[in-house]
């Protein structure tokens, strides 16, 4: 994962390493003030929530699967309404399934001078999905606590830093595998300070479509002399082919160096 920061009407968000085409790739888009958000060209909107009372932020999610174009890129510019302190935060989720990516796979929440929010439950449509909980916050709060009310898996946090450090406004991104299919139930981020938040939950499904098929041929031949000068060869091909379909077991990343790591284990 990547993150810019800017003070101006765009922010150049760098390329995740390692994409790939057909990657999915999620970016969040925090802007200090409710202007409009403008991603670059076939990137999706997930979910778009603005804090309460003055010193209003927006926190806006996008999804794009990589094409050839992307991984050619360095950068993928997000532009304000006006010009203003801004963040991008941009994922690289290999194996993800594209239908289960949409634009009502999310939920979110905000509230004035508080120590933490929840974005309602959401269920997964398949088990070993990834979430993401995201918050924003105007008064230079820390994340503490990620939690989902129901089978809460243990949360990695990927960033927790400024997208205004003049106004000490903070965002926060953490990520988790969580094997279950039942309702999640609130997702809740807490900080340590009170203050407006605003937060975003977002769930995305693994590819459960990934099939090999193995064939294997054995020829048998055999040659019998039936009398003088007759020779019958009898040839007897054996074939077997067999198929398996099985789920995508996600990885995650740490916070500070991409490392994969094997949920099964």
């Amino acid at each position: 994962s990547t993150s810019t920061s800017a003070t101006s009407t765009t922010v150049d968000g760098a390329k995740p390493t390692g994409i790939a085409v057909n990657d999915l790739m999620v970016a969040f888009h925090t802007l200090d003030t409710d202007t409009t958000s403008t991603p670059p060209t076939d990137w999706v909107l997930i979910r778009r929530v603005v804090s309460q009372d003055s010193r209003i932020f927006s926190i806006n999610s996008y999804y794009k699967f990589a094409t050839s174009g992307d991984v050619a890129s360095s950068t993928f510019t997000f532009t304000a309404g006006v010009s203003t302190a801004q963040t991008v935060d941009i994922f690289r989720i290999p194996g993800a399934k594209f239908e289960a990516v949409d634009i009502s796979s999310g939920t979110s929440n905000s509230g004035a001078n508080i120590t933490s929010l929840a974005a309602s439950t959401l269920t997964p449509e398949i088990a070993n999905s990834l979430i993401f909980l995201y918050q924003g916050n105007q008064n230079d709060g820390n994340a503490s606590t990620y939690a989902l009310d129901t089978s809460s898996p243990t949360f990695t946090e990927a960033y927790d830093g400024y997208f205004n450090s003049g106004n000490l406004q903070k965002r926060s991104i953490a990520h988790a595998i969580r094997p279950e299919t039942t309702a999640t139930g609130n997702g809740t981020i807490t900080i340590d300070a009170g203050s407006r938040m605003a937060v975003q939950m977002i769930i995305i499904s693994p590819n459960t479509e990934l099939s090999a098929t193995l064939t294997d041929t054995t020829t048998l031949s055999d040659l019998k002399i039936v009398g003088i000068g007759k020779i019958i060869t009898e040839i007897i091909s054996l074939s077997d082919s067999i198929t398996s379909t099985a789920s995508r077991i996600w990885t995650n990343v740490s916070k500070t160096a991409i490392t994969w790591i094997n949920q099964l284990k």
